[in-house]
């Protein structure tokens, strides 16, 4: 008795692979969203402190 190895089809190899573009699309969007809320916190807090200014001077 022996055992045939038998390769992977295409759907196998394209679903695999897909999965695993997936899963470094949803890491690296995540990182993309971490750096776009930061410097919305950084743009918005500029924009109060100009506003600020602008009304507290004589």
């Amino acid at each position: 008795m022996s055992i045939t190895m038998i390769a992977p089809t295409e759907d196998v190899v394209h679903a695999e692979r897909w999965r695993q573009w997936q899963s470094a699309f949803a890491e690296g969007s995540r990182k993309t969203a971490t750096r776009v809320r930061i410097v919305f916190t950084v743009v918005l807090t500029a924009l109060a402190i100009a506003c600020g200014v602008q009304l507290l001077s004589p």
